[in-house]
């Protein structure tokens, strides 16, 4: 779709061809002109695109997306901001059809970025046997002087290009299948490649061009939001996303994001959302490990937030995603439920629903088994996201409840929701609430065990919830495994104790855990249907030691969970281990890092 990429000389770049993706039917690439404005002259056109920017994250979606909307069919930046606002609900609502006009706008702006990119080249092509001719004038003198470098249009051109890959291979990465890794690899590639252009152009010696602040708080957001996404993957990930070639520089990316946030620029918001994600959705994969240094930071950058944008729902839902994590849970459901008050029409609307989900699984976490099911059934009726997951999980909550006939119902309801797909495969949630419920209706729902529960030792929800509702949940499983029958006795121990094991390591009864632990490594091998319990069990093992503060024991223990394959919740799992391994050889004595590690 645009010229082949090559070195980062000067305009004489080369781009590569991105993938095969409808463009907008607004936009005609032969009108495509050469942007040949200033630095200074780019920046007061560019103010209108700001407004928009405001706009959205001061809630006023609408208008933020009609500015957006009035040039973005010649304007790449104005293409971009369009996109920015699709990849945001795409990656909120993951509706297929969100996730392809997501696509399809950010290809339109990278259409737009590569045909001003081109028009460049023409123009360059046209001198070039001048541009030799001075070559050989300057060859006994300094040709530094007449060294030519890329323009301001050439490099914001070049930075919106790349942002464009980078969101869409975002999008990707968040689908959690084998080939959406794959397209987000070769994105992700792409869209590295022209911010690597653009930063060394602008880092070679003698570089002379003013650069409009917007485009160089776009490079530092871009190559900062690369290097940081690429140092969080895990091997596992990296390893299907190889055409990478490289890991990301985790102290790089901070530093550039740092930058481009304190720029004030278009993407200072963007910078903001990046790291507040980061820092909240990052750590609640692994609250005891990351949570102590992660959640402070996240609360700086919300507050910094919500002092330029007061109000905004966005940075109020990050809050309630922080408090939960401070185990404020009734503060955290405050912030979800005063967002939702707000939220009643356009953009508006998926965000409501994001709150719906978030406000049933605080619901769950305080054992509030009836408000979480309202929440479920709400989303299963509005058919967000995964339907078969949210009737699943209101079922759960329903048999919580020692509701079992009306759960049953529900539960047989489940197989004929299961249609979400990507990469022609079933979702893997999906996949998992299929297979439990397939089992259940073999065994005339006996020992359906205690389903509220696995879906929050899943979600590694225990590490958020307070000691009193620990308590409760202890004393359930304990019931539980005090009654269980003799059908398929060793899955049922096995998950109940499994389940017992991560809220008493959350209660600091290491000894009582690891007891749990062993009973479950010694019957692993009777184990039928639920394969993931052994590669948790021995992540609750490095729990355990993690926080007893047996750092040693902690890493070897996790580099070993790290060997089990193909079991359902892998990439989940995987990218807890990466993050607490990572956080563990920063904390740990460097002779104790070299040690194996886990890459």
């Amino acid at each position: 779709m645009g010229p082949k990429n090559g070195n980062a000389s000067n305009s004489n770049i080369d781009y590569e061809d991105s993938d095969d993706h409808d463009i907008s039917d607004n936009i005609d690439l032969n009108n495509v002109k050469l942007n040949t404005l200033s630095a200074s002259e780019q920046e007061k056109e560019d103010e209108r695109m700001w407004q928009g920017v405001q706009a959205f994250f001061c809630n006023r979606y609408t208008e933020a997306q009609e500015i957006f909307a009035e040039k973005a069919d010649i304007d790449p930046l104005y293409a971009l901001g369009q996109g920015c606002i699709s990849f945001l609900k795409a990656v909120t609502t993951f509706n297929e059809q969100d996730i392809s006009i997501a696509i399809k706008q950010l290809v339109s702006a990278e259409s737009l970025a590569s045909a001003q990119i081109g028009a460049f080249k023409s123009q360059s092509s046209i001198g070039s046997s001048f541009g030799k001719f001075i070559s050989n004038l300057n060859y006994f003198g300094n040709s530094n002087k007449n060294q030519q470098f890329m323009s301001n249009g050439q490099l914001r051109s070049t930075v919106i290009k790349a942002e464009s890959l980078l969101l869409i291979a975002l999008i990707q990465l968040l689908q959690e299948s084998i080939i959406s890794y794959v397209k987000a690899g070769l994105n992700l590639r792409r869209g590295y490649k022209n911010y690597e252009i653009v930063w060394n152009e602008i880092n070679k010696p003698g570089f002379n061009v003013s650069v409009d602040y917007h485009t160089k708080g776009g490079v530092e957001f871009g190559y900062g939001t690369c290097n940081l996404v690429l140092s969080f993957m895990p091997g596992k990930i990296i390893k299907i996303i190889s055409a990478i070639g490289y890991r990301g520089n985790k102290e790089l990316g901070i530093e550039l994001l740092n930058a481009s946030l304190k720029g004030r620029g278009i993407r200072s918001p963007l910078a903001s959302l990046l790291f507040v994600t980061s820092y909240t959705m990052l750590t609640s994969f692994s609250p005891s490990t990351l949570g102590p240094d992660n959640i402070p930071k996240a609360e700086e950058y919300i507050q910094d937030a919500l002092k330029q944008f007061p109000g905004s729902d966005f940075f109020t839902f990050f809050a309630g995603r922080n408090l939960r994590l401070k185990r404020d849970l009734d503060a955290s459901t405050e912030a979800f439920i005063s967002v939702n008050h707000n939220l009643k029409e356009g953009f508006g609307v998926e965000l409501r629903r994001l709150c719906d989900y978030e406000l049933g699984m605080n619901y769950a976490m305080t054992l509030q088994w009836g408000k979480a099911a309202q929440c479920f059934d709400t989303l299963a009726t509005e058919n967000y996201w995964s339907p078969a997951f949210f009737r699943y999980f209101q079922a759960a909550c329903l048999e919580m409840q020692g509701k079992k006939k009306e759960a049953i119902a529900l539960y047989i309801e489940v197989p004929g929701l299961s249609v979400r797909k990507f990469g022609g495969r079933t979702i893997l949630v999906e996949q998992y609430i299929t297979r439990k419920v397939k089992n259940y209706m073999a065994k005339n729902f006996e020992n359906t065990l205690l389903p509220g529960l696995e879906i929050l030792l899943i979600w590694n929800s225990f590490a958020c919830m307070k000691k009193e509702d620990l308590i409760r949940c202890l004393d359930i499983v304990n019931s539980k495994l005090d009654t269980l029958n003799n059908s398929n006795i060793i899955d049922s121990q096995c998950m109940l104790l499994l389940i017992k094991s991560s809220i008493l390591n959350q209660l600091h009864r290491f000894q009582e855990t690891n007891q749990c632990l062993r009973w479950i490594l010694d019957h692993n091998g009777d184990i039928v249907d639920d394969k993931f319990i052994e590669p948790f069990a021995f992540w609750e093992m490095g729990v355990a030691a993690f926080l007893n503060e047996n750092l040693e024991k902690a890493k070897l223990v996790w580099e070993e969970t790290a060997n089990f394959n193909g079991y359902e919740f892998e990439f989940r799992l995987a990218m807890r281990l990466h993050l607490s391994l990572m956080k563990l050889n920063d904390m740990l004595p460097d002779k104790k890092k070299k040690s194996r590690t886990f890459i």
